[in-house]
């Protein structure tokens, strides 16, 4: 519990019982009271004049700024406002009903902002539906999608369709767990049911399928051959990484005097007490090169020679 609390996230114990890869699969965090009272709150926060000036308006000046980046950089495709943005407001259920709504309408406002902007912003911006999923991409999800996004937000989203600065960004992981992806959607289903929804709010804007994940090389290389023949015009993998380089299944790095005894913190969140106690001390220091949270296992190298 030493030094910056802002390092909590690799460097607590009790917070890595809960970050580890299995919980994160699992939902663990997703779940939490905290993540339920805040995603309603963020979505909101334009209407609330304390939440409007504390979240809203510096979240859009960000936004402004990258935006501007993307205009000195031809390789970036566009800026994402949220990823898997997860819909909240449990234990109260309307609450909880009309989070996607609430989201949308999040999504319409920072719209609305930016299009004020002088010189006018040209950067396409790619948006998520709960999770990164579908609104059809599940029962969950299509209980979650009875209650209509407002009038205010399709009218903000066709208008950055017409213009062509949207992009649909949708994750793929049909085996359940945090995206609300519970139920067996195939790459064929997925991308036609993209294009779907894309042509009912955003005036047919491109999609993006902007997230899978697969244990193999061989296997991440067959699922993006497979997505671009079903018509996805882009489609990235979770994750590349030069594990040459970390020596590791994502981008964290662990000095020798940990390696020796194997990763702090397993998958299942088990703890490696000697490594542990080596690792420990460089999140206090602040000499720590990351960590195996959140998901970010699975890095792979060499994928696209694989690809036919």
């Amino acid at each position: 519990n030493q030094g910056t609390p802002a390092s909590m996230n690799v460097g607590n114990r009790s917070m890595r019982m809960n970050n580890n890869d299995l919980s994160w699969g699992l939902g663990t965090l997703v779940w939490t009271t905290q993540v339920h009272n805040y995603a309603p709150r963020l979505y909101q926060c334009h209407s609330n004049a304390a939440d409007r000036q504390a979240l809203f308006e510096p979240y859009v000046q960000y936004i402004q700024w990258l935006c501007r980046k993307w205009e000195q950089h031809w390789n970036v495709i566009g800026i994402e406002l949220l990823n898997e943005p997860v819909l909240g407001g449990m234990p109260n259920l309307k609450r909880f009903l009309s989070c996607r709504r609430d989201l949308f309408d999040f999504y319409a406002n920072v719209m609305d902002s930016l299009g004020k902007s002088d010189p006018p912003i040209r950067a396409p911006l790619a948006l998520e539906d709960g999770f990164g999923s579908l609104g059809s991409g599940s029962n969950f999800m299509k209980v979650l999608s009875m209650i209509p996004i407002s009038s205010f937000a399709k009218e903000k989203l066709k208008e950055w369709g017409e213009k062509n600065q949207l992009i649909l960004s949708i994750h793929w992981y049909p085996s359940g767990g945090t995206l609300g992806h519970l139920a067996k959607v195939t790459v064929e289903q997925y991308v036609a049911m993209g294009k779907k929804e894309s042509a009912e709010l955003m005036a047919s804007s491109p999609i993006w399928v902007s997230e899978f994940c697969m244990l193999l090389p061989e296997h991440t290389a067959k699922y993006l051959a497979e997505f671009t023949n079903a018509g996805s015009p882009c489609t990235t993998y979770w994750q590349y990484t030069d594990t040459q380089y970390t020596q590791s299944f994502g981008w964290y790095k662990y000095p020798p005097e940990v390696k020796q005894y194997g990763d702090p913190v397993d998958v299942l969140g088990i703890v490696n007490e000697k490594a542990w106690a080596a690792y420990e001390p460089t999140v206090a220091d602040g000499t720590y090169w990351g960590a195996q949270i959140t998901g970010s296992g699975g890095g792979q190298t060499g994928v696209l020679s694989k690809v036919k």
